[in-house]
């Protein structure tokens, strides 16, 4: 099987695996996971792949300010939804780089 979800591509086919194997379809599966491109350059690639979350990406620094504004409407539902402040967020952001140090 063939599978595609943009960045989630490789957890989307390990989950499909595992499923296959749960639901009693087969007793094991294989998963292999490969990317090409080769069908246009690099940074026209680079353009597609900014396009992820919209519909009218121009260039790559608009893909940019597409992915960051993504984040932000993300963190706004987050804490509308659990009342959380950016203070919070701030808190898990510095708790991640202090693990990364170490």
């Amino acid at each position: 099987m063939h599978t595609e979800a943009a960045c989630a591509s490789g957890a989307l086919s390990v989950l499909l695996g595992a499923q296959w194997i749960i639901g009693g379809f087969h007793d094991v599966v294989l998963v292999v996971g490969a990317e090409q491109q080769k069908t246009m350059s690099a940074l026209d690639g680079s353009d597609v792949l900014g396009a992820a979350p919209t519909i009218t990406m121009k260039s790559r620094s608009t893909a940019i300010l597409c992915f960051r504004s993504y984040s932000g409407a993300s963190r706004k539902i987050y804490i509308e939804k659990y009342g959380a402040t950016e203070a919070d967020l701030a808190l898990v952001a510095w708790k991640k780089r202090m693990r990364t140090r170490n």
